[in-house]
C-alpha cells in the first residue's frame, strides 16, 4: 500500500489519496532528505508514503542531473534513510564519492551516466544490498567491471552504452542509448518484475 506525496515546504508534505494520517516521524524523515538535497544545491524530489509491516515510511527519489554536484557535496547524503533512487547523471561525481552512496540503506536505483566513475570505484557500492538498477552510460567503465558488478547482491539491470561493459553473469546489460530502449523512466519500468 502506498500513496503519493507532494513536498510543499522543506519540512512538511501533503499526503494525497490513500495515505494514512501523517505522523511526526514523517516530518523528521522528510526534513533529513530535503535538508540533504538543499545542502547539495537543490534538485528534484519525488516521495511516496509506503505502509510497511513496521508502519509508514517515506521513500524518495532525488535528481541532481547536470547540476554542480561534487564528491564533497555527496557527504550531505551520508546515512540518510528513505532515499531509494538518485540521479547523478552529468555531475562531477568520481570514485571517491561512491563510498557515501554505500551508506544509503534503501538505495535501489542509481544513475551515474556521464560522470567520472571508473570500474575500480564500483567496489565502493558493491555492498549496497538493494541496488537493482545502475546506469553507467558514457562513463569510464571497462570490461573489468563485469567481475565487480557480478558481486552486487540484488543487481538486475546495468545500462552500459558507451562503456567497455558487454556482459555480467546473472545481470541484464542494456547497451542501447535509451533506458530499456523505450525512452521511459527506468525508476518504475518493470519495478514489479524486479521486486520478485
Amino acid at each position: 500500500m502506498f500513496c503519493i506525496l507532494v513536498f510543499i515546504t522543506e519540512l512538511s508534505f501533503v499526503a494525497l489519496t490513500g495515505c494514512a494520517q501523517e505522523k511526526p516521524y514523517h516530518r523528521i524523515q522528510t526534513s533529513r532528505i530535503t535538508d540533504a538535497k538543499n545542502a547539495m544545491g537543490g534538485g528534484g524530489i519525488v516521495g511516496i508514503l509506503v505502509e510497511t509491516e513496521h508502519g509508514l515510511r517515506i521513500e524518495a527519489e532525488l535528481s541532481f542531473q547536470n547540476r554542480v554536484v561534487t564528491d564533497e557535496k555527496l557527504e550531505h547524503l551520508r546515512g540518510v534513510d528513505g532515499i531509494i533512487g538518485i540521479d547523478l547523471s552529468g555531475t562531477k561525481v568520481t570514485d571517491s564519492g561512491l563510498a557515501v552512496l554505500a551508506t544509503l540503506p534503501d538505495l535501489r536505483y542509481l544513475k551515474l551516466a556521464d560522470t567520472h566513475v571508473t570500474s575500480e570505484g564500483l567496489k565502493a557500492i558493491a555492498t549496497v544490498r538493494g541496488l537493482r538498477r545502475l546506469d553507467l552510460r558514457r562513463t569510464n567503465i571497462d570490461a573489468s567491471a563485469s567481475n565487480i558488478l557480478a558481486t552486487f547482491p540484488a543487481l538486475k539491470v546495468v545500462y552500459a552504452k558507451g562503456t567497455g561493459l558487454k556482459s555480467i553473469e546473472g545481470v541484464r546489460v542494456n547497451n542501447q542509448d535509451e533506458l530499456d530502449g523505450s525512452g521511459g523512466n527506468y525508476w518504475d519500468e518493470g519495478a514489479g518484475e524486479l521486486d520478485k
